[in-house]
């Protein structure tokens, strides 16, 4: 016998959920400005639909047979996100595939250099006023300008630019030449992660 309970965001929890052992991660080896994985869903030990077609253990001594099963792996952590694709779609029919991929997780492209980067954001909820946090790469100087957004509308866009300049070379030294931080655009009450990745050119 099963229930199914209505989830519920669940803060500071220690230790807090961590990446699977067996789960690919990045930055890539080959191309470290690459951030892999786009992104991650649970899938340790979920309790899923199963086929009787084969034992629970998939050995060929088991004579078992069962509707459920408890694994772990892609398999399991992909009917989460399609899930909440679906969900996406369900209220946003108009949206493309891109725009939901982007819903789901935003990143930039590689950097080298003093650069000016333009993006431009859309409101998809409510009426709020954002205010931008940046987590600086290490020896990098990220600003942000504007760095509060104001949208009035559902579908209002609002343009900013990251300023990205090299100040403390020190951190440039050794083999990684890959620096990460973060930017964060907050009303208080929805929050909106961007990774930062700076590739540092000699």
């Amino acid at each position: 016998m099963g229930s199914i309970t209505a989830p519920k965001a669940t803060l500071g929890v220690k230790p807090a959920p961590t990446m699977a052992s067996f789960s690919s991660r990045g930055p890539n080896l080959i191309t470290p400005a690459i951030l892999k994985p786009d992104i991650t869903a649970p899938g340790v030990n979920i309790i899923a639909a199963y086929t009787e077609g084969n034992s629970p253990s998939n050995e060929v001594f088991d004579n078992r047979r069962t509707a459920f099963n408890v694994m772990s792996g892609t398999s399991m952590s992909c009917p989460h996100v399609s899930g909440v694709v679906g969900l996406l779609k369900a209220i946003h029919p108009d949206w493309s595939p891109s725009a939901i991929r982007s819903a789901l997780m935003t990143t930039v492209p590689a950097l080298s250099g003093d650069l000016i980067v333009t993006r431009t954001l859309t409101n998809v909820g409510s009426p709020g006023t954002y205010t931008a946090r940046v987590g600086q790469p290490p020896g990098i100087s990220v600003v942000v300008e504007p760095n509060v957004l104001i949208f009035k509308s559902q579908g209002q866009t609002e343009r900013f630019s990251l300023h990205i300049k090299a100040v403390n070379t020190t951190y440039f030294a050794g083999v990684d030449q890959h620096k990460y931080g973060e930017l964060v655009w907050s009303d208080g009450t929805h929050t909106v992660r961007s990774p930062i990745t700076v590739e540092i050119a000699h």
